[in-house]
């Protein structure tokens, strides 16, 4: 069992309670469904579907699942969306100036195998 904890403030937020069961179900970009669907992803695992709905809405959080549950795949997914948003909106992401965006620590031995 995941443990997802939110450290922010809770909001109120029309999709509260609603459930994802599919990439394809999230609000992420078409694009990242895109390169999801082509990588074979497309059921949530329960970290994910309970974390990332989390995670889009900028909450810092804490997840805590056993290996292999896709906790790794989870945060990518709300960072490149992260950076999709901040690209379009904010300020376009440019390699040569727009220095360090994310600090992306390898998992545990076991996974980096």
């Amino acid at each position: 069992m995941a443990l997802l904890e939110s450290l922010a403030e809770p909001e109120v937020d029309p999709d509260e309670g609603k459930v994802y069961e599919k990439f394809s179900d999230l609000k992420i970009c078409d694009k990242l469904k895109e390169m999801l669907a082509i990588n074979k992803f497309e059921n949530l695992t329960n970290v994910q579907r309970d974390a990332i709905p989390v995670i889009l809405k900028n909450r810092n959080t804490i997840v805590k699942a056993e290996t292999g549950s896709s906790k790794t795949l989870t945060y990518l997914v709300s960072f490149i969306e992260y950076l999709s948003q901040y690209s379009l909106n904010v300020k376009k992401i440019h390699r040569e100036d727009s220095g360090t965006m994310a600090v992306i620590f390898a998992p545990t031995t076991e996974l980096a195998m």
